[in-house]
C-alpha cells in the first residue's frame, strides 16, 4: 500500500493559460506516469477544470500539466495518483491580469 498524495504548493499561470507545476509528496515515480490519475483545480465558482497532459517529472514530489485559461487565487488543486486522491489544497492562483492599452 502507498500513502495518497499531498499537495504542498502550486506555480502561476497566466490567465491565458499554461503549464502547471505542482509540488507534493507520493506523487509517484516518473516511470510509472501512467499511475497519475488526474489533476485538478477547483475554481473560485465550483467549478472542476481538469489539467491536461499530467506527468510526473520529478519522482514522488513533482507533477506538471496543461491548464486552459481562467482567473482567480486561492484555488484548490487535488492530485490523484494510483486510485488515490489528495485532499484539495488552496496553492493556487493564475497570474493577476495586466492592462497594456486604455483608450
Amino acid at each position: 500500500a502507498y500513502l495518497p498524495p499531498q499537495v504542498l504548493s502550486a506555480g502561476l499561470v497566466s490567465t491565458s493559460g499554461g503549464r502547471l507545476s505542482v509540488l507534493g509528496n507520493d506523487l509517484g515515480p516518473i516511470s510509472e506516469s501512467n499511475a497519475l490519475d488526474y489533476v485538478r483545480v477547483r475554481g473560485w465558482k465550483g467549478d472542476i477544470i481538469n489539467c491536461a497532459s499530467p506527468e510526473v517529472v520529478v519522482d514522488n514530489t513533482e507533477v506538471q500539466c496543461d491548464l486552459p485559461e481562467g482567473s482567480g487565487k486561492s484555488l484548490d488543486v487535488q492530485i490523484s495518483t494510483g486510485g488515490q486522491a489528495s485532499d484539495y489544497e488552496k496553492v493556487f492562483r493564475y497570474e493577476a491580469p495586466v492592462i497594456e492599452n486604455v483608450q
